[in-house]
């Protein structure tokens, strides 16, 4: 048995796309049958090739925006997980716009949220997990105070995403 994508849609959807479109050409074969000199069938055999190119439009649609809405929604809520990671360090920790400037731009600290972001989609594991976030930095260290937030909020989180 074949594995069928997330957002592929049945063989009857593309069958009833084509005859959709067969029968849009032949009722608009009536109306320009009116303003043109030619016969009805001539222009309707001119136009037959329509009904497929307009159902091999409708299937690249459906083909490539699923992968489309995928990347979107992955990209959603990595935004979303980053707006509310910010947003719970802003509130508890009051720092100089400078201070937020110098951890936002250190590279240690880019590649512990990137771990915090893993065991938020992927959960815990023996080489990722929350000890080794915060063992990262030292402890007294502004990275290290926004570290346990991450932390505290990912957990929290996660949390919640179980209970839905």
């Amino acid at each position: 048995m074949s594995k069928r994508r997330k957002y592929s849609k049945p063989v009857s959807y593309y069958v009833l796309s084509f005859i959709t479109a067969v029968v849009a050409v032949l009722v608009y074969g009536l109306y320009v049958n009116r303003s043109i000199d030619s016969a009805y069938w001539e222009w309707v055999l001119e136009h037959s090739l329509y009904p497929f190119f307009i159902t091999l439009l409708v299937f690249l649609f459906h083909t490539f925006g699923g992968r489309t809405k995928e990347r979107v929604d992955r990209q959603n809520k990595e935004q979303i997980f980053v707006l509310d990671i910010s947003k719970a360090v802003k509130e508890e920790l009051d720092l100089d716009p400078e201070v937020v400037v110098a951890v936002r731009d250190n590279p240690k600290f880019q590649d512990a949220l990137f771990k915090a972001y893993q065991i938020y989609l992927y959960g815990e594991n023996t080489t990722l997990n929350y000890n080794v976030l915060e063992s990262m930095f030292e402890n007294d260290s502004v990275e290290h105070k926004a570290i346990e937030i991450i932390v505290r909020k990912v957990q929290e989180m996660r949390k919640d995403e179980k209970n839905k």
